[in-house]
């Protein structure tokens, strides 16, 4: 039988599972979410950030390999034991899945609690700006600025789409910073 938190229901003004859902195994998100939803006080926020997203093009988490977010499982087990250095050719599929190997994405979190609202979606423009400047870094080579910078712009062209179908910009970048508002 599983336990749920040691909290009360509606305990907390804030839950932040910093880094954390990456790490619960696919078939457990939704009940964790769910805990999490629970201890939260109505008016309280569920920030979720570091969490890898799934839509990114590069599993940057725990391969470090670039397409096989988008493979089946099994390929991109299979795949990433033969050309990851950062996973062994043994390495179980239990044990990469809690490495973090299969991300999230904002529908896999939106879709389990669809009561929450997402804050992201209030505050569209001021979210992409903190984002990206918390994602470029001097050290970075000039290509790497130009990628970011080239993607920044894209992300302001593309935000009245966006916007439409309440799509967060922070929904397609590398790592999630999405915060939910409990009503």
């Amino acid at each position: 039988k599983t336990r749920g938190l040691p909290f009360r229901e509606g305990e907390f003004d804030i839950v932040w599972p910093h880094a954390v859902l990456e790490h619960v195994l696919p078939d457990q998100r939704r009940y964790v979410l769910k805990e999490l939803w629970r201890v939260l006080k109505k008016d309280g926020f569920l920030i979720l950030d570091a969490t890898p997203n799934r839509l990114w093009i590069k599993e940057f988490h725990t391969s470090n390999m670039l397409f096989v977010n988008y493979l089946p499982f099994n390929i991109a087990v299979c795949l990433s034991r033969r050309f990851s250095s950062r996973v062994g050719a043994n390495e179980s599929n239990a044990s990469l899945l809690a490495r973090g190997f299969r991300g999230l994405t904002y529908w896999d979190v939106a879709r389990r609690i669809p009561e929450a609202i997402c804050m992201n979606n209030i505050l569209r423009r001021k979210d992409l700006s903190v984002w990206m400047e918390t994602w470029r870094r001097e050290s970075d080579s000039r290509l790497k600025r130009i990628v970011k910078e080239s993607y920044n712009l894209l992300m302001g062209i593309f935000d009245p789409v966006f916007a439409l179908f309440e799509i967060p910009q922070t929904a397609l970048l590398p790592a999630l910073i999405l915060v939910f508002r409990k009503p």
